[in-house]
């Protein structure tokens, strides 16, 4: 099919010539997700927040820039305020710019995957994102989402929010890296999906406030509403050594195995070797779709302007 030089947007069901007088096609509203840990500093009521924000690039408009050549632009807004008084404390500003396309057959299936982390006093705020599609008229609204979060740090030992990932964690030697979190490269599963050809769930936290050197037993199971009070599959324990002075990693998985189709929980829970006291316990909620492939993540995230 020939296609008129101008403007293409990429919708849920391929490429479509847009015409002038057409209205433009809604934004894709990123995807958010906020995990929790206990700053390096320990010594400080200080709490790290990991902002992943997936954007898909199906929706944005493509403008025809020169012969097989099709660009697109978006700007990605973040920023944190108090929920006390309004007042930001953290902003910043991403320009995204997909692959550009040579062929209006093709399909751009890879989302943006934008990874920032914000150092934060305990308390409660407000996360704000906008994306603006950059070759829209001036008419066009914003994508536009705000979401409520609490910033605490635990008296004794604690998790810290799950990261649930697509693949295994890694270890790596990079450090300072947004990806790479405590000598682990992270590549995140968007939302806690797992869909067609997952066989295993992957997770990624972290422990503070253990006794340093004393032996902790780990226990984590996946529950699922459809497949009876005690779960599935069987429950996996490993034992650790807490470090001294620096969080603990817990990295693992989970064989999706006979798991069936739908939501499902993974919970942790950190136990003294020795007398077996629960010391602290953390779940994260994820879904299982065997049946349709689905993007599983990106490894590396949007480079920093």
């Amino acid at each position: 099919m020939r296609v008129t030089p101008g403007l293409i947007i990429l919708g849920s069901f391929g490429l479509f010539a847009e015409q002038a007088h057409q209205p433009a096609a809604s934004l894709p509203r990123p995807l958010v997700e906020v995990a929790r840990f206990r700053a390096l500093d320990q010594r400080q009521p200080t709490g790290e927040l990991e902002l992943s924000v997936t954007v898909p690039t199906r929706g944005l408009l493509y403008r025809q820039r020169l012969r097989r050549v099709y660009q697109a632009s978006a700007t990605l807004e973040l920023s944190l305020v108090r929920a006390a008084d309004s007042q930001p404390v953290w902003r910043e500003t991403v320009a995204l710019r997909p692959p550009v396309l040579t062929d209006t057959a093709q399909a751009v299936k890879n989302p943006f995957t934008v990874l920032r982390r914000v150092l934060v006093p305990v308390g409660s705020y407000t996360l704000r994102t906008s994306l603006r599609d950059n070759v829209r008229p001036a008419t066009g609204q914003p994508a536009v989402a705000e979401q409520p979060l609490t910033v605490s740090v635990a008296a004794g030992p604690a998790f810290s929010d799950v990261l649930l990932l697509a693949q295994p964690a890694a270890r790596v030697n990079t450090a300072g890296a947004d990806n790479v979190r405590g000598g682990y490269q992270l590549a995140r599963a968007p939302a806690g999906l797992y869909a067609r050809g997952a066989n295993a769930v992957f997770f990624y936290a972290e422990l503070t406030g253990l006794p340093p050197n004393r032996p902790v037993r780990l226990r984590y199971r996946l529950l699922s509403g459809a497949a009876g009070p005690t779960g599935s599959p069987a429950a996996v324990e490993a034992t650790l050594t807490p470090p001294a002075g620096r969080p603990t990693p817990v990295v693992g998985q989970l064989l999706l195995g006979a798991l069936l189709a739908g939501p499902f929980t993974l919970v942790l829970e950190a136990r003294d070797a020795a007398t077996n006291k629960l010391l602290a316990s953390q779940h994260q909620t994820g879904s299982r779709n065997p049946t349709d492939y689905i993007q599983a993540g990106d490894a590396a995230p949007a480079a920093r302007p």
